[in-house]
């Protein structure tokens, strides 16, 4: 049963409409149980792997093969794209990349990727097809932690389009082999078609008023550093992201709230209003499957506040579940009633801390075998100066949140421990720590005890039927199988939800979010048809089918590139920059697109 939504709210409008959607995934994928096998030992494999598959969610993830990356990857999600939904290739006006793993960082990624595709195109028409060149007015690189695809849209969905629109969305999330991050990391490439709205045509409707919130937050960072002692003219990047987990959620929530508060003013969304999980479907970008869970719980708690029944509900269910222990409250920073505000301060105070203290720790740790080098870059700053600005950026924050008068006390004792370092000439990196840690210490009290309240919400009754209503679990189904691919990870959640819902509702929302804080909200209504839903579930199908599963020792070698398999359809050399085609292998993939 598709829905046959249409744009008739008087206070909507818009300018273009989602008319295709295709992914490409790697060609092995590995299981939760066996990527674990390769970060843990024997004796902790079955906690960890409980850990992911229980707690994150995720039941396997897509790999490259060797020559695999973001531009084979992108190529072919653009092929089948065209032959999946017969496009018109001369009526592409705008290729856009998005992505947050560049293959370079002077070139734009629109030149090799279209120069792959039209290859592709030439060998697809030597083999019976008539497909036209691929030939952009405009081609965009853009480049963010996962809101570049949101950027893009945004960006058509504002301001219109004249003929098509390809955004592809691609990226390979690998962080560090060995650790627990990596437990999540995917390798996927999403194709979106665009094209002008047009009244009874078949597609997903984008409002032409979107929400957006950005600031500079490092809660997820790849650092540059210029090899200014050899002279080189080399950088040191951090390939892998510096992450630090329970503040990015945390910045993650606060950014999409700071998001629907601005569509709310611009269309009249009712995010103060329980009516609104009612109107609305959320899609999620997806780090992982359980995060919209936690964001659930957060915008739960947000509405209690303002609907008396739904907090009243609330209240009487959480506490008669704990009529054994203690009345389970939820717990606020000094002074705050309200956890937007709380994780405002945190943002603020958690970002000046991570700058001074956990992003040059966790690189030192990383990059210890150039310890020498390493040390002089990172202690060359004076730092006299770096308590000096610190001691400015509280000040900030004191001013910022001078009605709190239990933070600014707290803070101006911090302030204090700053000060008493500017006479001391041998000031360490411990020192500025423990300046930090009294202010440190009640916001991590205060992170354990929101963590226990939204885990006792995520448990209740109310919780798990609005979830059933939103639909979180239909659209979380193919990130448990894919793992998270960065830029594209919201969009295979909107091709997740509309291939799993027999009854979509009028109304989507699709929740962008990219680490360094920035977010956007578009609000979508989905007019398809059979075909569209046809075109999706063939596309799962022949994904799926193709991959290989490997075990966690194959992993290893492919991630130190000591693992060849000749058996995949594109590879590419990005150092001397040549794609190599294997003919047949391409056809075979491309012919099960054309088939009905």
């Amino acid at each position: 049963m598709i829905n046959m939504a249409t744009l008739t709210d008087a206070r909507l409008t818009s300018k273009v409409e989602i008319t295709g959607i295709s992914f490409s995934l790697g060609s092995y994928s590995i299981s939760s149980r066996e990527k674990v096998s390769s970060i843990v030992d024997s004796s902790k494999l079955k906690d960890e792997t409980d850990k992911v598959i229980l707690g994150l969610g995720i039941n396997r993830t897509s790999v490259a093969a060797k020559g695999e990356d973001v531009i084979t990857n992108a190529a072919l999600a653009i092929i089948k794209l065209i032959v999946s939904y017969n496009v018109d290739t001369s009526k592409v006006s705008n290729m856009v990349i998005a992505t947050e793993t560049p293959h370079d960082i002077s070139q734009s990624m629109v030149n090799p990727v279209l120069k792959l595709a039209n290859k592709l195109i030439d060998k697809l028409n030597s083999n019976g097809y008539s497909i036209k060149h691929l030939n952009p007015d405009i081609g965009m690189h853009i480049q963010s932690a996962c809101t570049s695809a949101g950027s893009a849209i945004s960006n058509y969905a504002i301001n219109g389009l004249k003929g098509y629109a390809i955004i592809v969305a691609t990226d390979n999330a690998e962080y560090k082999l060995g650790t627990s991050a990596d437990e999540t990391g995917g390798f996927g490439a999403v194709a979106v078609l665009l094209e002008p709205y047009e009244k009874g045509k078949k597609g997903i409707i984008l409002v032409d008023e979107v929400g957006h919130y950005s600031d500079e937050v490092p809660d997820f960072i790849k650092v540059i550093f210029d090899d200014n002692y050899s002279s080189s003219g080399l950088s040191l990047v951090a390939r892998y992201p510096i992450v630090f987990g329970k503040f990015s959620e945390e910045a993650y929530s606060l950014a999409i709230f700071e998001a629907l508060k601005r569509i709310s003013e611009n269309t009249g969304i009712p995010i103060n209003n329980r009516k609104m999980l009612e109107s609305y479907d959320l899609i999620s970008h997806l780090p992982y499957p359980k995060i919209p869970e936690k964001l659930l719980a957060y915008l739960i708690r947000h509405l209690s506040r303002t609907d008396s029944s739904l907090k009243e509900d609330l209240s009487k269910e959480l506490n008669s579940k704990e009529a054994s222990n203690a009345l389970l409250m939820e717990s606020f920073l000094p002074g705050f009633d309200n956890l937007e505000e709380e994780f405002k301060f945190i943002i603020k105070f958690e970002s000046l801390y991570n700058n001074a203290i956990g992003l040059s720790s966790e690189i030192k740790d990383r990059m210890s075998e150039r310890r020498n080098e390493l040390d002089s870059f990172l202690n060359s700053r004076d730092t006299v100066d770096k308590v000096r600005s610190i001691i400015g950026e509280i000040d900030n924050i004191i001013s910022e949140f001078d009605y709190n008068k239990d933070i600014s006390g707290l803070l101006g004792s911090c302030k204090d421990s700053f000060s008493s370092l500017l006479g001391n000439n041998n000031v360490s990196e411990q020192d500025i720590e423990n300046a930090f840690k009294p202010v440190m210490d009640v916001i991590n009290e205060f992170e354990k005890e929101d963590n226990t309240y939204n885990k006792s919400i995520r448990s209740s009754k109310i919780f798990k039927q609005i979830k059933e209503e939103l639909h979180i679990e239909e659209a979380v189904k193919l990130s448990k199988e894919i793992g998270n691919i960065y830029t594209g990870s919201i969009l295979i959640g909107l091709i997740s939800y509309l291939t799993s819902v027999d009854k979509p509702k009028s109304n989507l929302l699709l929740t962008f979010y990219g680490s360094g804080f920035e977010s956007y909200v578009i609000e979508a209504i989905p007019n398809i048809d059979q075909n569209f839903i046809s075109n999706l579930k063939r596309n799962i199908n022949n994904e799926f089918g193709k991959q290989k599963m490997i075990d966690g020792d194959t992993y290893i070698k492919i991630r130190k590139n000591a693992y060849n398999d000749a058996n995949i359809p594109l590879s590419r050399d990005n150092i001397f920059r040549v794609d190599l085609i294997n003919e047949d292998l391409f056809l075979n993939e491309i012919k099960k697109y054309r088939d009905q």
